[in-house]
C-alpha cells in the first residue's frame, strides 16, 4: 500500500507533540538548506546585507541557548 502525502500528515498529526517535533526536525535536516545554489559572489553580497542589518540595529542577535529554552518552553506544553 503506498502512502499518499495527506495519509502521512494525518498520521504525524496524531502523534504527541514531542513525536511531532522529532518528526519536523528530522524532515528539515534531509531537506536541502536554502541557498545552497548560490555562488561564491552571492553568498558574499548575503553576508554583506545580514552584517549591515546588525550593524543598523534591524536584527538583533541573541543567544542559541535562550532561543532553544524558549521553543522548548513554548512547545513541551
Amino acid at each position: 500500500m503506498e502512502a499518499t502525502v495527506e495519509s502521512l500528515e494525518e498520521q504525524a498529526l496524531a502523534l504527541p507533540v514531542k513525536d511531532r517535533l522529532r518528526l519536523a526536525n528530522t524532515m528539515l535536516k534531509s531537506a536541502p538548506s536554502p541557498g545552497q545554489d548560490l555562488t561564491e559572489e552571492e553568498w558574499g553580497g548575503e553576508l554583506k546585507r545580514r552584517a549591515d542589518e546588525i550593524d543598523s540595529g534591524e536584527v538583533v542577535c541573541r543567544k542559541w541557548d535562550e532561543i532553544r529554552e524558549e521553543v522548548n518552553e513554548r512547545f513541551s506544553q
